[in-house]
């Protein structure tokens, strides 16, 4: 590190905190960046430390260049990497998280330091901030950059009470070794997202005898992608400004039927919406916001948050077969008789029935409150944060500064899954990557000759 430029202290290393990292590097006279992170590698985080190639990205490779300025980045890379990598291509997601990993290595330039180690707690220092440390120490940095990522895997009292503990019982399927020391044979996925697809795969794989049913309150699995890559498709109307949930989704449809009379599709609609989404969902009312998540926020996800063609026609094969059932309906109890796991479960409609299985996987996804992240709740109780709208998050403003208790931002930043609260669609790569450059360029127009100061 010099000792001529202010530094930056980025807490995660994942996807968000590559990304912020990358964007705070590119600066010309950027400033000094350390990343705080307990894995031994940057740029892999949860989504891309899974070693199953049958994980793949849910975005094409077109879309997940590291640059806004440079969209063939990624692309470039992978096909010196793969022969038949095009911008086409879904990759397998342990691929993504090398690519973040080589990109930084080649944009370090030796103004960036890995701290392995976890974030405790932040607090003001004279005009800076001290970033204590899980190891032991602490250290300072001028601006600090919450790139957190998604929360733990949220817990479900229905099966920690009856199965916390037991050994055929995942309750995080991303937890080191989680999936691999499950039972074979059948097993209960709770949820049917992203999560629950993945990992259907990795169980499927590993046992060709096994026997899944993804079992969630609405039974609804994630759409696919379409095969060969995006068609032209007819402009939506970009001036979507609709004050009711109601009337958002009556819009969409409306925009759906349009896109069918001109040979397009649904998806059409969701791709040429997604540059407004943000702007849609800030011109919501409070209320029909909390409206929409509680109506309408799973159907919006499983058309926006698609499959891979490969994934979507692996997941086709093992309904086909039999050997994998998506159910509506919830866990009304789970507990362990014997050598195997007693479900009880209700289906839509009121019916109950009795499920055995050999293994129950918490598919349900990630927490979204700021009291589930330790280091949140601790900047929570100093008030340095505050939840985001309906609890989701951290509140932010426009730049991505985040809000203390009283409204005010104090050089604290944040991207990604922490801003869901403002901008609701902030989970991907093409939304993470433009909020990182943003706030790049946010604290760089802060600078004043100050003198770095990083004691590790």
């Amino acid at each position: 590190m010099t000792n001529a430029r202010p530094c930056v202290a980025v807490i995660g290393g994942g996807a968000s905190g590559a990304l912020a990292a990358l964007a705070l590097l590119g600066r010309p006279s950027g400033p000094d960046v350390i990343v705080v992170e307990p894995r031994a590698t940057l740029g892999h985080g949860v989504a891309y430390s899974t070693s199953d190639q049958a994980h793949r990205l849910n975005v094409a490779a077109g879309m997940m260049s590291a640059f806004p300025a440079r969209p063939d980045h990624f692309v470039e890379w992978g096909a010196e990497r793969l022969p038949s990598f095009t911008a086409f291509s879904f990759a397998p997601r342990a691929l993504y998280g090398t690519y973040l990993t080589d990109t930084l290595h080649d944009a370090a330039n030796g103004r960036l330091v890995h701290v392995q180690a976890s974030a405790t707690s932040v607090r003001r220092e004279g005009d800076g901030f001290a970033v204590q440390l899980d190891r032991g120490g602490s250290l300072r940095a001028d601006h600090v950059v919450l790139a957190l990522g998604h929360a733990s895997a949220a817990s479900l009292p229905v099966l920690e009470s009856g199965l916390g503990g037991d050994h055929a019982y995942a309750a995080d399927p991303w937890a080191d070794e989680a999936l691999r020391t499950l039972p074979r044979g059948t097993a209960l996925l709770v949820g049917s997202g992203l999560t629950a697809v993945d990992v259907a795969l990795s169980l499927a794989d590993r046992d060709p005898a096994a026997s899944i049913i993804a079992l969630s309150r609405n039974g609804l699995r994630p759409l696919d992608h379409r095969s060969g890559g995006a068609a032209e498709s007819p402009p939506v109307v970009s001036a979507l400004r609709p004050k009711t949930a109601l009337g958002l989704l009556r819009a969409v449809r409306a925009e759906v039927a349009l896109a069918a009379s001109q040979d397009g599709d649904w998806r059409d609609v969701v791709n040429r919406l997604r540059p407004t989404t943000q702007q849609i969902w800030q011109s919501l009312p409070a209320r029909e916001k909390l409206r929409f998540q509680r109506r309408l926020a799973r159907f919006w996800e499983v058309h926006r948050h698609r499959m891979a063609p490969e994934v979507a026609a692996r997941i086709a094969e093992l309904e086909q077969e039999g050997r994998l059932r998506f159910v509506a309906g919830r866990v009304c109890s789970a507990e362990r008789r014997g050598d195997r796991i007693e479900v009880v479960a209700e289906l839509r409609g009121g019916h109950r029935i009795e499920l055995a299985t050999d293994a129950v996987v918490n598919c349900t996804g990630t927490q979204a409150g700021i009291r589930q992240h330790p280091l949140l709740a601790r900047l929570e109780s100093a008030g340095l944060c505050a939840p985001g709208p309906l609890g989701l998050g951290v509140a932010t403003d426009g730049s991505g500064r985040v809000l203390d208790r009283s409204g005010r931002a104090i050089g604290i930043y944040t991207l990604g899954p922490l801003r869901r609260g403002e901008l609701w669609e902030t989970t991907a790569v093409p939304e993470i990557r433009t909020q990182a450059f943003a706030l790049a360029e946010h604290i760089a127009a802060s600078y004043e000759p100050v003198t770095a100061r990083a004691a590790i």
